[in-house]
């Protein structure tokens, strides 16, 4: 894209050089004192156009890329982020949760057919108090859904290309992302700031397992 932009502009100077000849020259028919058919004025002004179509070409085109990753990272997102936002919640209880603090909602699951309701370790007071009163089983973690769900999308495109990756899941009582590699897989240094923060498990394998 930047190599036809240079080109384009290329093409234009060589455009302009060959007006501005015309153009001089058509004005020496009729002028007793002719004019030098290429100055250094217009040579200046031809590289000065050619600059503002290269560095507007490429702004522009830079642009255009930041917008595309930034749509792609969305449209990823929306396709994970409506789980707990389309379920039916038939308790009140946990409806007023999820609704009132949202934010520091991390999932649910079930232990012995009780619902066990897993919620950021730093909700505010009443939301404790509430948890507390209405009797609702609750069990505290570091992080909320939509950052588990954050650091998926990421870890995902990160290992998209990766020879030795086998698997990626979210792991929501354990409150962490677990991937599967195989054995002695190098893994990419982006990965190094989730492993650090233990929001990723990795685990190696042998081989890939075979799918029928």
């Amino acid at each position: 894209m930047i190599l036809k932009i240079i080109i384009a502009s290329f093409v234009f100077v060589i455009m302009y050089f060959i007006y501005q000849y015309i153009y001089i020259k058509h004005i020496n028919n009729f002028d007793k004192r002719p004019k030098r058919l290429i100055d250094i004025n217009t040579v200046r002004r031809g590289v000065l156009i050619a600059g503002i179509i290269c560095v507007s070409g490429i702004a522009i085109h830079s642009l255009i890329q930041v917008n595309a990753q930034q749509d792609d990272e969305i449209s990823y997102l929306d396709n994970y982020i409506s789980k707990y936002d389309q379920m039916t919640y038939t308790d009140d209880r946990i409806y007023e949760i999820y609704t009132n603090y949202n934010i520091y909602f991390s999932g649910i699951y079930l232990e012995n057919s009780t619902k066990v309701l897993l919620i950021r370790e730093d909700i505010p007071q009443d939301g404790l108090d509430y948890l507390q009163i209405s009797n609702l089983s609750y069990q505290l973690v570091e992080y909320n859904y939509h950052e588990l769900l954050s650091a998926r999308i990421q870890i995902g495109k990160t290992l998209h290309n990766l020879d030795g990756f086998v698997a990626i899941y979210t792991d929501e009582i354990s409150n962490c992302i677990r991937v599967e590699v195989i054995t002695n897989s190098v893994l990419p240094s982006a990965l190094d700031e989730f492993i650090e923060s233990e929001i990723l498990q990795v685990s190696e394998v042998d081989c890939i397992p075979v799918t029928t």
